[in-house]
């Protein structure tokens, strides 16, 4: 599936997006940031965000099930960052 950028955001109609494109083990990626937001006006959204192993097997869960309420924004980093 090809991500759609709207306004600078990534834009997610279905699942398994990649955001962070694959890197090698021995890099770090650091996240500052990590907003899930539900554009519907009427319909809450529900939401897994994993971090993925090469093997496609989830490694760890950020967020599992998380309710995402129609028109608003839940910060899945707060006030840290994600390495």
């Amino acid at each position: 599936m090809a991500n759609t950028f709207k306004n600078g955001y990534v834009d997610l109609t279905t699942s398994n997006a990649d955001l962070v494109p694959a890197v090698a083990s021995s890099t770090t990626v650091i996240v500052l940031t990590l907003r899930c937001t539900n554009v519907d006006g009427t319909n809450d959204a529900t939401v897994d965000v994993e971090v993925v192993d090469n093997g496609g097997s989830p490694a760890a869960y950020i967020a599992k099930t998380l309710s995402v309420p129609a028109d608003t924004t839940v910060e899945l980093a707060g006030t840290s960052k994600l390495v």
